[in-house]
């Protein structure tokens, strides 16, 4: 969510973070780091 240069579209990453807030991406102590797709990511 950056600028002209952004590699995806700010609505995309926000449908993302409403995914997680609203519990449809399940996040736990053993999947702590996630992307804006909700796909697991190394620390």
């Amino acid at each position: 969510m950056g600028p002209t240069t952004a590699q995806i579209e700010p609505e995309e990453s926000a449908e993302g973070f409403c995914r997680l807030m609203t519990g449809k991406t399940p996040v736990s102590r053993q999947k702590w780091y996630i992307d804006y797709m909700g796909g697991e990511m190394e620390a």
